[in-house]
């Protein structure tokens, strides 16, 4: 789906930080970056992040990650399509 809004919890996310999808599509591990939303607004605990998922098969499993711009990250596991 376009537009989808995920909401991500966790701690240590960083002013700057990208956020990916990286989704199994067919055995083979896809990036599709995400966008803050609003941008620019940063909590250290809790991110709203939009994704363009549309091409994205229904079902696919995806591995959402933050990297911190000092090269620390995150995963959290999540159906996103």
């Amino acid at each position: 789906q376009s537009g989808q809004v995920t909401t991500i919890r966790g701690s240590g996310m960083r002013t700057g930080a990208e956020v990916f999808a990286v989704c199994d599509e067919g055995g083979v591990q896809v990036e599709h970056q995400g966008v803050v939303t609003p941008p620019g607004v940063w909590d250290e605990t809790l991110l709203e992040v939009t994704f363009n998922m549309g091409a994205v098969a229904a079902g696919t499993v995806c591995l959402v990650q933050v990297r911190n711009v000092d090269g620390t990250y995150d995963h959290v596991l999540t159906v996103l399509k």
